[in-house]
């Protein structure tokens, strides 16, 4: 039996059950999930779901999405469903590793994941939290599953450690365009520890480095803008502004145009 502690995120509006030991939501938990906003009746995927901690912060502000949720670990899974309904929304979630998904080719419009971060050569922090830290799977296969999951044109975005930046930019790269970088500095002046990356499968736009999101103030408080995140679940879009009014700009003519004689 695996002990469990009730905990509150989104100050309190969503309550998850999850192991006292092991894979713990965080802040970056929060973070990943902020970033999820697809279009309206959007079916989305977790890949390393853990307790489904980010999925139910999902699923508290996006009643309409249909949820499926991907954990290697069966014990987390069973968590999934209950800490999803308890935030007001539902999910089938499945006991797969990410090299070896169980799932169709192209069923999502949005994949999100918050991967190990912690190579086969590093030590974790807390080595009770091994197994759900470091990586046995290499980052690239997380890559590779989001991209068969996806319908052309899906939305990909993940959480990372800044140091290995370099190599989820080589693994989205040959499958992914219109990348965008949210670096997350702990305070003003300090660098970047977490990224936020996005991705739209198969799309030619370019890249992006976003304007970042400082957490902390100099005693230590969060910043407004972060609490809005953390606290007043308030979404993190991954757009690059640019492309966005371009787009937006289009379309303004092509809807000008359907009027025309």
């Amino acid at each position: 039996m695996v002990a469990l502690t009730q905990d509150r995120l989104l100050d309190g509006r969503v309550v998850i059950d999850q192991p006292t030991d092991g894979l713990r939501a965080t802040l970056d938990t929060v973070m990943i999930a902020a970033t999820v906003t697809p279009e309206a009746n959007a079916t989305i995927v977790e890949l390393g779901a853990g307790s489904g901690a980010a999925l139910a912060c999902v699923l508290h502000r996006r009643r309409d999405l249909t949820a499926l949720a991907v954990e290697a670990e069966p014990e987390l899974v069973a968590l999934v469903g209950a800490n999803c309904a308890r935030a007001g929304g539902s999910v089938l979630a499945l006991a797969a590793r990410v090299e070896a998904l169980p799932l169709r080719h192209g069923i999502a419009d949005w994949v999100f994941t918050n991967p190990p971060f912690h190579t086969p050569h590093s030590r974790p922090p807390h080595p009770q939290r091994r197994r759900a830290m470091q990586e046995d799977t290499p980052l690239a296969c997380w890559i590779v599953a989001a991209a068969h999951l996806l319908r052309p044109g899906g939305r990909c975005s993940l959480i990372h450690r800044a140091d290995r930046l370099p190599e989820v930019l080589a693994a989205l790269t040959p499958r992914f365009g219109a990348i965008t970088v949210l670096p997350l500095w702990p305070r003003a002046n300090q660098p970047a520890r977490r990224v936020l990356i996005g991705a739209t499968l198969g799309s030619g736009a370019p890249a992006a480095l976003l304007p970042g999101l400082v957490l902390h103030e100099a005693d230590g408080r969060f910043t407004a803008e972060a609490d809005a995140v953390l606290r007043g679940g308030a979404t993190l879009p991954l757009t690059n502004p640019a492309v966005a009014a371009r787009l937006q700009s289009r379309s303004v003519v092509l809807d000008s145009r359907v009027g025309m004689p």
